[in-house]
């Protein structure tokens, strides 16, 4: 009776055991019955299917983790066929194949046998920890409860989403893609039978590996075998796989290349911002290898030609005109350069030098403020303190010439003429900036590099000019929609600027012909340079690809002499060529003009419609309501030769003489004179008149105080601007520390008389120039034309 009471304790004690021991699987099982997989990874080709790279957000964690979408049926029967012969009907865990393993396992006194089930192997992925008998017990519960909770069918997709095959590749889908380069439905039965033997043991089975490719073969051997043993393929099929697996070659993964590194983290960034949009795992980015391998290649080359001068970096980025996509981006020269290499100067901010001019003359066109025909004046009398890169001032300028020759002093006093703010607003409106300072931080800064801006926001923004006035941002993905853009200009602002920029003979004579900036197909081409040759630069596009250069310093520091059109401007023309290497010369090169504007041959110094004097020519197109009148500034006169006055019909033949004159706007005459255009004698020679009374009268007439005014003469103060505030220079004496005042006139007078604060000041005489000393206070000046009663404007000066 003892024993009997000791038998039954101890099952008792047994039983609680158990009993506990099941509470605590079940209870840690229960929490662990959800299907779980990591984010899928996102594959990376470029445009001719390349591999890219595989962006994940658990890296640690590997790769793929795809879902399984199409049922892929036979990767199914192959995957069965050894990882659990009865899946279809057991609850999770295989009763049989259980015993199988304990009596196998009891038999070798060690573990030689898991009995695994496809529900149990999910269990162990999705919870991995150690292997004991206890673990394996927690894995059956959980197996029991994911299958009751979510069906057979589910638990075999989400295993084929989990299952490693090797080299860091989870899931059927992603493995197929990344060995394969195919869809896991399009697999042969080779390939699969391959794949299915890898889980087994993924290290041991790596394909990869002479040693683990051999046993792959084997295990796969044994798949298809047991495939054709429960008919699930036929005999030509187990014999054709089996001739396939002898042959076969498992073709080498692809990896990053290292000149697309700086995309790759680009395309990262662009993949979180777009992910919504974005159907799919598997990407074709816009990206061309091909092309990055040559750019890095060819940017090294000019890299090293430039270092003598001090540059240390290049970064390029080229794409698609129209549609934006982005064929190559390269950052640096070399991405793995310890200098500098890992910084993505696509995306570094810095001064624009004039890559920024082309925007404000286009604000200009498409606001009215100027045309085709409009005359700017790149003089000291206007330049406001601002200076031309070369020291020089070209005079009158049509639109086209000041921007192709990238003069300053235009530029800058466009930026007056708009607007400071509207100006910086524009520049805001094409992404340039954020608007972080204020307008008035830069001033007309803005037009000559005082911004600064990145590679990768100034070619999306030129992108504006050959798209018709709409702006469009720069594509990555296939996938993208091709948006139509927003539009910032009208049609015809932009297409001038196209035209003005790709014409090489507008550049003339800051640039010479047959340099960097010019191309057999029409180019369109901006250079610049920032202050101290920090950075240069070159945006050249055409209506098929556009190509952005930066050439500079990590550190900024200066370079000796290295601008944008002596380098950049030369690696933009060698890719610009290659790209274009089978298009030269091609009719669908070529810029539209504006609808509904007019050709018309202008005089470069008058900005009117040419006669056959003018000999500074320009072909514009202008507005039909909006044509010039034709230019009666450039005359034939007859001449008294022996004084230069005008010839009467007294003059006698022999002393005849025709000569060309200009009459230019009285602005421009000082700066015309210096270059041979003389204005006309407005005098008749009075030699060889019988009449002197005649020439009493003309002579009375051109010295009289008495002249009668001329009503069309106008007067306003050119420099400096109203309300400027300015400092004199402490130490230094007082006839330094002074200013020049400039005037414009239409019409040329003798005197401009000068008012400060009201009081006359001081009479001058052409070119009216006032050199006034600063004197501290608040000042009023006005000018003032005597005996004709017309006044300037008064402007007001603070000196401190």
């Amino acid at each position: 009776m003892l024993a009997i009471g000791i038998c039954l304790r101890l099952g008792k004690y047994a039983a609680a055991t158990i009993f506990g021991f099941g509470l605590v699987v079940v209870g840690l099982a229960i929490p662990r019955a959800s299907l779980q997989a990591p984010e899928p990874t996102y594959l990376l080709l470029d445009r001719q299917q390349q591999y890219v790279a595989e962006i994940t957000a658990e890296p640690d964690k590997g790769y793929g983790y795809w879902p399984i979408t199409a049922w892929p049926g036979r990767v199914v029967e192959a995957t069965l066929v050894r990882e659990d012969r009865r899946f279809w009907r057991h609850f999770g865990v295989d009763p049989l194949a259980l015993a199988r393993a304990i009596r196998q396992n009891l038999g070798a006194g060690r573990r030689i046998s898991g009995a695994s089930t496809i529900a149990m192997q999910v269990a162990r992925m999705q919870s991995p920890g150690k292997r004991s008998y206890f673990n394996k017990a927690v894995e059956a519960a959980t197996a029991i409860l994911l299958t009751a909770r979510y069906g057979r069918e589910e638990i075999l997709r989400h295993y084929l989403r989990l299952v490693p095959y090797g080299n860091q590749i989870y899931g059927i889908g992603y493995a197929a893609e990344r060995y394969f380069n195919k869809p896991a439905e399009d697999l042969s039965w080779a390939e699969i039978a391959l794949l299915s033997a890898i889980p087994q043991s993924p290290t041991l089975n790596n394909p990869l590996r002479p040693e683990g490719s051999l046993r792959a073969r084997r295990r796969a051997q044994r798949i298809l075998a047991e495939l054709h043993d429960k008919s699930l393929i036929s005999l030509p099929q187990h014999d054709l796989a089996l001739e396939q697996l002898k042959t076969f070659e498992f073709p080498a993964l692809q990896s990053r290349r290292n000149s697309a590194m700086h995309g790759i983290l680009k395309l990262e960034q662009e993949l979180k911002a777009q992910r919504d949009e974005l159907v799919g795992y598997r990407l074709e980015t816009t990206l061309d290898l091909n092309l990055q391998d040559r750019l890095q290649s060819t940017a090294r080359r000019f890299k090293r030609r430039w270092q003598a001068n001090g540059a240390t970096n290049v970064a390029v980025l080229v794409s698609d005109t129209s549609s934006g996509n982005v064929l190559a981006w390269l950052g640096s020269s070399n991405y793995f350069d310890r200098y500098s290499g890992a910084i993505d100067f696509i995306r570094q901010p810095r001064h624009s030098g004039s890559t920024l001019k082309p925007f404000i003359y286009a604000l200009a066109l498409d606001r009215g403020d100027i045309d085709a025909a409009t005359l700017l004046p790149d003089l000291v009398s206007v330049a406001h303190g601002m200076r031309n890169s070369d020291n020089r001032f070209l005079g009158p300028l049509l639109p086209r010439q000041a921007l192709a020759n990238s003069r300053n002093v235009p530029a800058t006093n466009l930026v007056h003429q708009i607007g400071i703010d509207h100006s910086y607003r524009f520049l805001q409106d094409l992404g340039l900036h954020d608007g972080a300072l204020p307008a008035r931080h830069y001033g007309a800064g803005l037009a000559v590099g005082a911004l600064p801006v990145s590679l990768e926001n100034l070619v999306q923004a030129y992108g504006v000019f050959a798209n018709d006035g709409r702006l469009k941002p720069l594509r990555w993905f296939k996938q993208q929609l091709e948006v139509e853009g927003s539009r910032l200009l009208g049609q015809s602002a932009a297409r001038q600027i196209n035209l003005f920029l790709s014409d090489p003979q507008a550049r003339l004579p800051s640039f010479p012909r047959m340099g960097t900036s010019e191309y057999p197909f029409p180019a369109a081409v901006k250079t610049g340079t920032s202050r101290g040759f920090r950075d240069a630069w070159t945006v050249a596009y055409s209506t098929r690809y556009t190509v952005g250069i930066w050439v500079g310093r990590a550190d900024a520091r200066p370079m000796r002499k290295l601008g944008g059109f002596a380098s950049a401007a030369q690696l933009a023309q060698e890719i610009m060529l290659s790209l274009h290497g089978d298009a030269l010369n091609q009719a669908d090169l070529r810029w539209p003009t504006p609808s509904d504007y007019e050709s018309v041959t202008l005089c470069s110094y008058t900005g009117k419609r040419a006669n056959n004097i003018c000999q500074q020519t320009s072909t514009e197109w202008v507005a039909g309501d909006a044509l010039p009148a034709v230019d009666d500034n450039f005359i034939d006169l007859w001449i008294d030769r022996r004084n230069g006055l005008l010839a009467g019909q007294w003059t006698p033949v022999r002393h005849l003489e025709q000569r060309h004159y200009a009459n230019l706007p009285a602005l421009y005459r000082p700066w015309g004179k210096k270059r041979g255009l003389v204005p006309a004698p407005r005098a008749y020679s009075a030699l060889d008149n019988p009449d002197r009374e005649f020439n009493h009268q003309l002579v009375a007439l051109a010295n009289s105080a008495k002249a009668p005014p001329q009503s069309n003469v106008d007067i306003r103060i050119l420099s400096p601007r109203d309300n400027l505030r300015v400092t004199r220079l402490p130490g230094v004496p007082d006839n330094l520390n002074s200013m020049a005042f400039h005037v414009e006139l239409s019409e040329a007078v003798e005197q401009v008389l000068w008012y400060v604060d009201n009081r006359p000041h001081k009479i001058t005489r052409f070119p009216h120039t006032l050199r006034w000393e600063l004197e501290t206070g608040e000042h009023r000046f006005q000018a003032e034309l005597p005996y004709y009663g017309v006044k300037s404007d008064v402007i007001t000066l603070r000196v401190d």
